[in-house]
């Protein structure tokens, strides 16, 4: 399955050669039809990390050290036509994960994204890791495994709104090999609502759930885990539920008001089977020293 999002990556790339222009940068070359309004980029970040635990809770005490490339990413994107496309692949922990790899048509009132994308669910976790506060983002997501999967969704948005639902199938990282997938399914939509959009004040409030299946993956049952919003921490919360299914609900809630912006979540899964529900939530607050706003787009 790797090998297929590779290829279409690949194909993404030699359909983008065929713009004749000159290439502008715009934090990376681009390219762009004057003609058709096609286009297509190249795409990247590159995360170091360092850090120092120490680990003081009952019946475990230790201390380390540790650095790591924490995203190493390389892709494109462009438009061709009514078509946006996207393909991104993370070369960190020296393995080859796919990221964003998606084709979007675009139908007036309505979008269509089909491939290797996020189930829409949390502000925090469909916001770009170029933009989140901090470099992890909210435990819960990590807790709750919100991730990419295939699938297709469907979504709109307005001024002061936005609507997403998808269908995804497996994830293409996670017990996969070749051109095989493992049955795990999910299902998930998200709603939110903007009553104050303005210059300079925003008040978002939003909602989401996903159904997840685990399928064909024998021995792999719903965990709950997290470190401790370091990823060179070890893991400090990690149940079994030994579920096969389980419901997540998500609300949100951010405020931005000049420089200042405060944005939190809480999070619940209903794993079946299991005698216990899991909760959790976190909060960030930001405030930008030099006077600049964070942004921020209802419609997405």
């Amino acid at each position: 399955m790797k090998r297929l999002l590779a290829a279409t990556a690949l194909t993404l790339m030699l359909a983008g050669s065929a713009l004749a222009d000159s290439p502008v940068f715009n934090g990376a070359p681009e390219w762009t039809d004057p003609e058709t309004g096609n286009s297509f980029k190249f795409r990247g970040r590159l995360y170091f990390d360092a850090a120092f635990a120490d680990i003081d809770t009952t019946g475990r005490s230790e201390s380390y050290s540790a650095t790591e490339m924490r995203t190493a990413r390389l892709g494109v994107e462009g438009s061709w036509f009514s078509f946006e496309y996207k393909a991104e692949f993370d070369f960190a922990d020296n393995e080859v994960s796919a990221k964003d790899v998606t084709i979007e048509w675009d139908a007036g009132d309505f979008s269509i994204t089909i491939g290797n994308q996020k189930t829409p669910n949390s502000l925090e976790e469909m916001t770009s890791s170029r933009y989140i506060t901090f470099m992890e983002r909210g435990q819960v997501t990590d807790a709750f495994r919100l991730d990419r999967r295939l699938g297709v969704v469907v979504s709109t948005g307005g001024d002061n709104y936005s609507l997403a639902a998808g269908v995804f199938g497996g994830n293409p990282n996670e017990d996969s090999s070749g051109s095989s997938l493992s049955e795990s399914m999910a299902i998930a939509a998200r709603a939110t609502f903007t009553p104050i959009n303005t210059d300079n004040q925003v008040l978002h409030l939003g909602a989401s759930a996903r159904y997840y299946d685990r399928g064909d993956m024998s021995g792999t049952a719903v965990r709950v885990r997290s470190r401790p919003n370091v990823h060179l921490a070890e893991r400090l919360v990690d149940v079994n539920t030994g579920a096969d299914q389980s419901t997540l609900y998500g609300l949100e809630a951010a405020w931005i008001s000049g420089p200042l912006h405060v944005h939190g979540e809480y999070m619940t899964e209903d794993a079946e089977g299991s005698a216990d529900d899991f909760h959790g939530y976190f909060v960030n607050l930001g405030w930008f020293l030099t006077g600049e706003q964070r942004a921020y787009r209802a419609s997405s």
